[in-house]
């Protein structure tokens, strides 16, 4: 068995992405994607949004970073990141969804079509 060097071209959304485990989350997966990639970045917290779509926009790899401030735990919120997934050009190979967030997802599930 041959161990995981990449996810290739994928769409992948991390809450809880501004510190922590989230952000420790996304600086690992992010050079694991191919060029052509999406990550969606989802926390309370805008500001660190922001310095962490820095961090990783740093090398030029072709990935799309997307930071969305919003509460999970209203609907609006939830709506925010559906809209997110929604604009992303919808051919990858994988999708990765990391729900670090204090909230749960289920309103994003539900509502989102594939």
């Amino acid at each position: 068995m041959s161990a995981v060097t990449g996810f290739g071209k994928a769409l992948v959304v991390i809450t809880g992405a501004s510190k922590g485990f989230g952000r420790a989350l996304a600086l690992s997966i992010a050079p694991r994607l191919a060029a052509g990639s999406a990550l969606i970045l989802a926390a309370r917290s805008d500001d660190k949004l922001q310095q962490l779509k820095a961090d990783l926009s740093r090398g030029e790899s072709g990935l799309t970073v997307r930071c969305v401030a919003a509460d999970l735990g209203c609907q609006a919120g939830v709506e925010r990141v559906i809209t997110e997934i929604r604009d992303i050009d919808p051919d990858i190979h994988h999708l990765l969804l990391f729900n670090n967030a204090g909230t749960s997802l289920n309103n994003i599930l539900s509502n989102f079509i594939f």
